[in-house]
């Protein structure tokens, strides 16, 4: 499927055609990548930043989509930064944030940073 394709596309064409995306649009798109089992999990991290950069502040969302996706991708170190970009940012992480974060550092045998994200 090429639906993370199709994402990115609608994002340069909004901005092409002077229709600002907003938080919302980032996030579906940043979703869709993730949806990809992790195969453009670069894409939903870079995203992130785009938000960053366009949007002012990324939203719980925003950071669960590229974590999840960092998960998907085998990329737990990642995840767990961009979890820490979550609370350097004071965005309230939800239940889902946690979820993921616990989910990839699992994946890569890390029990140890789970153990400190239950602190």
């Amino acid at each position: 499927s090429n639906r993370w394709q199709q994402g990115l596309q609608s994002l340069e064409e909004m901005e092409c055609s002077d229709v600002l995306p907003n938080i919302v649009t980032y996030n579906a798109a940043a979703s869709a990548c993730r949806v990809m089992f992790g195969e453009q999990w670069q894409q939903a991290v870079k995203l992130l930043w785009v938000v960053h950069d366009k949007c002012s502040q990324p939203n719980a969302i925003t950071y669960n989509a590229a974590i999840n996706a960092c998960d998907k991708g085998g990329h737990w170190q990642r995840g767990l930064s961009i979890f820490e970009a979550v609370q350097n940012n004071a965005v309230m992480p939800s239940a889902i944030t946690y979820s993921v974060t616990i989910g990839a550092c699992d994946k890569g045998g890390q029990w140890l940073q789970v153990l400190y994200l239950l602190e």
